[in-house]
């Protein structure tokens, strides 16, 4: 016996509509993959901050978690594909950090002075990208090619 699925015009349209694409997911209640986390104060306010970096459903997230007073302040700091594999490593130290210079400059990068607390994003033996709070803002610098 053969049996006919039917739909109707409304219902196919209804259905069509009603499905999220991957931009509109909003995920289905299941725990992100924890992937590295450290815990330092960087802002300099004598409270321990948080950065995390996770997968998601959109990719991995750098995050930072700045303990105040008042609350947390929370700050995306980068987003990228799951398949990149950056991974997180965070230091304290009072160093200067010098930017990777661009293909077509002849002289080093910038250097930058942190006020201790950096965050670093890399690639094993590829790239490099270095965070630090500048009193107002996180700042970003490629420090790695």
């Amino acid at each position: 016996m053969n049996k006919k699925l039917i739909f109707s015009l409304p219902s196919i349209i209804l259905l069509g509509t009603s499905t999220p694409s991957f931009g509109e997911w909003t995920g289905d209640g299941q725990p992100f993959k924890y992937i590295s986390s450290c815990e330092l104060d960087l802002d300099k306010n004598g409270l321990p901050d948080m950065v995390i970096l996770a997968e998601t459903i959109q990719g991995r997230e750098l995050i930072a978690i700045l303990k105040e007073k008042k609350g947390l302040k929370a700050y995306s700091l980068w987003t990228g594909p799951a398949s990149n594999g950056m991974h997180l490593r965070c230091e304290f130290a009072e160093f200067e950090l010098q930017e990777a210079p661009t293909a077509s400059a002849d002289a080093p990068g910038k250097i930058h002075k942190p006020n201790g607390s950096v965050i670093h994003l890399f690639k094993p033996e590829s790239s490099q990208v270095s965070f630090y709070w500048d009193k107002t803002q996180f700042k970003r610098i490629s420090t790695g090619d």
